[in-house]
């Protein structure tokens, strides 16, 4: 089960074993430590994972600050080698009563809310926050400055006859 801690005015809730609730009070702190399978992403690709919630009040809506990380398990781009990176990312998320600042370019996110509403949750965010935070490039530390192959395979001693044809065609042309 997935550890929880409580750190201030709201509480954090663990409902089901896919969903991560934050209580929409101003000045709940809440930690997550879900595992993969809860935030829907592949165990062997993800582990300790660690999600923090903040909700702030923001005139008369609600700002929500989410900071995810983990460890990711990626295979090097330049020498397919499996190594683990930390990644981690933020998201910030408007929750508002007026439906008319749904197209504000200032939050990662704004979500309509009704006030009748006391949580929120934080699962997909958690989630699509990791995703991204996995590089488009993987690259291993060791690999970035490695000497890489250029030549693959033996060198032909003497040319092949078969290409001969194709060599006089080359010559022809000139």
């Amino acid at each position: 089960m997935p550890e929880m801690e409580h750190r201030a005015a709201g509480s954090c809730s663990n409902y089901a074993m896919d969903m991560q609730r934050v209580d929409l009070i101003a000045g709940t702190q809440c930690r997550f430590e879900p595992g993969a399978q809860a935030l829907d992403l592949d165990p062997a690709a993800f582990t300790r994972i660690l999600v923090d919630v903040y909700v702030f009040p923001h005139g008369k809506d609600l700002l929500l600050t989410l900071a995810a990380s983990a460890d990711a398990h990626l295979i090097c781009d330049r020498t397919l080698d499996a190594f683990t990176m930390r990644v981690s990312g933020s998201c910030r998320i408007l929750l508002t009563t007026d439906e008319q600042r749904t197209n504000e370019a200032t939050y990662d996110e704004t979500v309509v809310w009704q006030l009748f509403q006391r949580e929120f949750d934080v699962t997909g965010v958690a989630r699509d926050t990791l995703m991204l935070a996995v590089p488009t490039r993987k690259v291993a530390p060791h690999a970035e400055d490695a000497e890489l192959p250029c030549i693959f395979g033996a060198a032909e001693s003497a040319p092949a006859l078969h290409w001969a044809p194709l060599r006089n065609l080359q010559t022809d042309s000139r």
